[in-house]
């Protein structure tokens, strides 16, 4: 099968959907990924936080750890990202183009703006893409609540997801590894419901089966 992974920036999707991208490709599924924009980022005052040299390399390191080849990024700016038809095409040409059997991307309903309007975007470009699944990458409250209904095995693949998201060495030091362990936390936990030692957890826009 053919998995393509949306994020809007480097770290997403290894937070929201690693341990499950790490399966596909131990199952021999080939596995893309995009990212909406370039992830450098300053503070209100103007203060370099993330250069974007720094997330493109941290971006290539953590997907080399999940066995992802093919990676791409869209180059929008951070935090600015827009709904428009513009980002829609480009995500379009990227789904035209590699033919995925399934999308991971985040939920519409998430608080960071630049997440939604990628997700939202996502919506069209992917209209007929068989299966489409939502990921949490953060624990922001949103309108509506996280309502998870398909959970996937990763007990096998949680620890590939943890050491892919602290490759981000930038992000960890200026405190995303209390996020790290936040998520790695509740995988544990929605495992536990099942008996496994750890599952991710996913709305779903469609799933052909």
């Amino acid at each position: 099968m053919k998995i393509l992974a949306i994020g809007a920036h480097f770290d997403d999707v290894e937070l929201g959907c690693g341990g499950t991208l790490a399966r596909h490709r131990r199952r021999g599924d080939e596995v893309a990924l995009v990212v909406a924009t370039h992830s450098g980022f300053r503070d209100p005052g103007g203060r370099p936080i993330r250069s974007s040299e720094t997330a493109h390399v941290e971006g290539r390191a953590a997907a080399d750890i999940l066995g992802i080849e093919r990676v791409e990024c869209l180059e929008r700016a951070t935090n600015d990202l827009r709904l428009d038809e513009d980002l829609v095409v480009s995500l379009r040409r990227v789904v035209e183009d590699f033919g995925p059997d399934v999308v991971y991307v985040h939920r519409p309903d998430d608080a960071h703006l630049d997440h939604n309007n990628l997700a939202r975007a996502a919506l069209s470009a992917c209209r007929h893409v068989p299966r489409v699944l939502f990921y949490r990458s953060n624990l922001f409250d949103s309108h509506r609540p996280w309502a998870p209904c398909h959970y996937i095995d990763v007990s096998e693949t949680l620890v590939v997801k943890e050491k892919a998201c602290r490759a981000h060495e930038s992000e960890m030091a200026r405190g995303l590894d209390r996020l790290v362990e936040a998520m790695i936390l509740q995988n544990r936990a929605d495992g536990a419901r099942f008996g496994r030692l750890a599952v991710e957890a996913f709305e779903l826009l469609r799933y052909l089966d």
